[in-house]
């Protein structure tokens, strides 16, 4: 029986997959997307963690076949696009954990693209760079999580942990990014290089995955997990309910979830399920999810564009409801 405080992850992940699954009928070509392409690359995730195999390994031979540039980037990857440069390989991640599951051969050739931009201090965000950031770092490691190799996802980690603790002045400004000296880059010029408390455009998400990767990879280790609960403490007592409700909460929530799957401390259970909830209430009644993305195409003002989340909230909501349960969502 569902406890009466958590929010019915079933319901709306079940809504979600139904329309993830006409869409995939409808739309089987990633040309009928020309400006979500978020819907597309997700797709062979979602389907491989609820047991629609056969529509994974479809979805994933139409992913490899439109994205992949054959070395495994996606060939839209641009380093001149912000999400994509400070963390260059974060749609190869999704594509790959699939690539994962369901044992096929562009997974290797996704892993080996990812770990030649491991270094000591994490992963540069990008080819052409050579700094690190917390967030190619965190995405790094658990794209090796996911593809067993644990000893570059513990380096991951422990590169993840030294940024924690190198901060100077957490309560003022979170720095991201590192030099090839392993220096933090206390630049506050965008988001992407500084988390500040009051910030217009946070980018929240940093701090769930980082904190999902060590409790993630922690197996037994106090350290790591202790720093994993120190990322939880810090963007729920620095940050405040703002971190938890907001449209990239998810993964807060999965980290939260992990948390409390490990310790079993209710306040992360607390806090996962603020997350899940907020998730949930952003639905539309056809099971769909959307977030407003800009986007400026061919160098042209910014356009505002919906850009369909629908897959990668039903996987945060399965991932979520199994650590806290111990039962997927199929």
């Amino acid at each position: 029986m569902r406890h009466p405080e958590t929010p019915d992850f079933e319901k709306a992940a079940h809504a979600g997959i139904n329309w993830l699954k006409n869409l995939a009928i409808d739309k089987p070509k990633a040309k009928d997307w020309p400006r979500d392409l978020q819907a597309h690359y997700k797709l062979p995730l979602v389907f491989s963690l609820t047991d629609n195999i056969d529509m994974a390994i479809q979805q994933l031979g139409i992913a490899k076949e439109l994205f992949l540039d054959g070395k495994g980037h996606f060939r839209e990857n641009e380093v001149t696009l912000p999400y994509v440069t400070y963390c260059y390989f974060y749609r190869d991640w999704w594509l790959g954990m699939a690539a994962d599951l369901l044992k096929d051969e562009t997974s290797k050739d996704i892993n080996g693209s990812i770990a030649e931009l491991q270094t000591d201090n994490g992963f540069r965000w990008s080819p052409v760079s050579p700094n690190t950031s917390l967030l190619a770092t965190a995405v790094g490691g658990l794209k090796f999580i996911s593809a067993d190799e644990l000893e570059r996802a513990h380096d991951a980690a422990r590169a993840v942990s030294e940024v924690l603790h190198m901060q100077p002045h957490p309560d003022q400004a979170f720095y991201l990014n590192r030099d090839p000296s392993g220096n933090l880059i206390d630049s506050q010029s965008s988001s992407w290089f500084a988390f500040m408390p009051g910030q217009s455009k946070p980018i929240y998400y940093v701090f769930g995955l980082s904190s999902y990767l060590l409790a993630t990879a922690a197996h037994g280790e106090s350290k790591l997990l202790e720093d994993a609960e120190a990322f939880h403490s810090y963007y729920r007592n620095i940050c405040g309910v703002a971190t938890i409700e907001h449209p990239y909460s998810g993964k807060i929530g999965l980290a939260s979830s992990m948390l409390y799957k490990l310790t079993g401390n209710p306040i992360f259970r607390d806090t996962a399920i603020t997350a899940a909830r907020y998730l949930i209430r952003r639905q539309s009644p056809d099971g769909r999810w959307t977030l407003e993305e800009f986007i400026k195409p061919d160098g042209s003002n910014a356009l505002s564009v919906e850009a369909d989340r629908t897959a990668e909230f039903v996987i945060l909501l399965n991932a979520i409801h199994a650590n806290l349960t111990e039962q997927t969502i199929g």
